[in-house]
């Protein structure tokens, strides 16, 4: 009896596939399990890449959440008030 791979091929797209399913989604106002249904993969496999594809520079838009556009985080400003916030915080 044949036993089955239990650690399948990672690969399962390329990242031009990749890509291209992800500005589909964003023209069209599609979710990641769009992306994911196109590309047969799970919705986590998706959402894993594109985190990827961000860290190493890869400018993909953000897609829409619920129907609400997701934007992008400002960190310099955000820690920049952090340290605002902290001088003002009481320490008890």
């Amino acid at each position: 009896m044949e036993e089955k791979n239990k650690f399948p091929s990672r690969l399962k797209f390329t990242s031009e596939e990749f890509v291209i399913a992800w500005m589909k989604a964003y023209r069209e106002e599609g979710t990641v399990q769009d992306i994911a249904n196109e590309l047969d993969c799970s919705k986590a496999h998706i959402q894993d890449t594109a985190k990827k594809f961000r860290r190493k520079g890869v400018k993909l838009p953000f897609l829409k959440v619920n129907g609400v556009a997701v934007r992008e985080i400002n960190v310099d400003k955000l820690n920049k008030l952090l340290k605002k916030e902290s001088k003002n915080a009481r320490v008890e």
